[in-house]
Formats: C-alpha cells, structure tokens, sequence
C-alpha cells in the first residue's frame, strides 16, 4: 500500500499488488509469518536461480517482520526491504554455478543441474529459467532432456533475442 495524498488514512493500492501479493495478506499473525516466507522463498528461487535454504528465507523473514512492526511501516514495506536484500545480494547479481563431484572415468566436472539451467536459458533466451527449466533441475532430469529442451527453447519468442543479441555482439 501506498500512502495516498490525503494522509495515511487514505492508502492507495497500486496496480500491480496482485502481482506481488497475489493471495492478499493474510490477518492472523500466524498465517501471515507462512505467507511471508512462501512469498520470500519464491521470490528468492526466482531471484537465485536456485533453491533457497531455510536459514536464508528465515533472516529474510525476519527482516520483513523487524520493519514492519516498526511504527507506521507496513506488512508491505517490511517484505519490500526483504525483496530489496535479494537483490542486491551476490546471489542474484551474479550466477552461482555448482559442479557435481566428478568420479575417476569423468575428466571435467559437471555443472549441477541449477547452473546448467542458467546457462541456457541466459544463453538461448538472454533470461533467467522458465518453471519446466526449474522442475527439471530440481528432479535432476535436465541433462537427460537436454535436446528437447533446447528444441522447445528454440521454438519460443524469447528466442529471438538469441538472435539479436549474438549477430549484435559478434559484428560490433
């Protein structure tokens, strides 16, 4: 909610809350600390590229909270910073790339199925991974579906920016 021009009895909310708040707030105390962290952890996912640990959607939670019970702050601003601290994290600025441990036959390591996500979708789509990339990953199927995968990639409007971003870099 955004503080309208008549003082704060008058909240404005902003177009785009559904997208943000897609269930509303929830008025237990109770409720609302689950949806905290279900809206974090999403966000982060997203954000990361990769499954969030609970001890970072828990200082993330925690941080929504401390700035929402300070006074005349909002359920809304507390989970704003929280937002604002995803990214500006490294994690997010930057893409994490595990690799499996490789066993003796193997001369490289591999990149985890998350990296390899990222890696093509950054590279066929010039974006982050789309839910079936995701799903992939988290099964560990991804590589086994490699070539379906980049046909169905291939297939998408996103491509396009593949296009336009390699003939644009390559030529300047």
């Amino acid at each position: 909610l955004v503080l309208g021009p008549d003082g704060p009895e008058h909240w404005v909310t902003p177009p785009d809350y559904d997208k943000f708040f897609p269930n509303g707030v929830p008025a237990s105390k109770w409720k609302r600390k689950g949806y905290t962290r279900e809206l974090l952890s999403n966000f982060a996912k997203r954000a990361f590229r990769r499954p969030v640990d609970r001890a970072t959607t828990s200082r993330l939670a925690k941080l929504a909270e401390s700035i929402s019970s300070q006074e005349g702050k909002t359920y809304e601003e507390g989970i704003a910073q929280a937002m604002v601290a995803i990214l500006a994290s490294p994690r997010f600025l930057f893409r994490e790339e595990e690799v499996k441990r490789k066993s003796r036959r193997e001369t490289h390591p591999y990149l985890d199925e998350y990296a390899l996500a990222s890696r093509l979708s950054y590279f066929l789509w010039s974006s982050m991974p789309d839910e079936e990339l995701f799903e992939l990953a988290r099964k560990g199927n991804l590589r086994e579906n490699l070539e379906p995968q980049v046909v169905r990639m291939m297939d998408d409007k996103r491509f396009k920016n593949f296009i336009g971003n390699f003939a644009g870099q390559w030529l300047h």
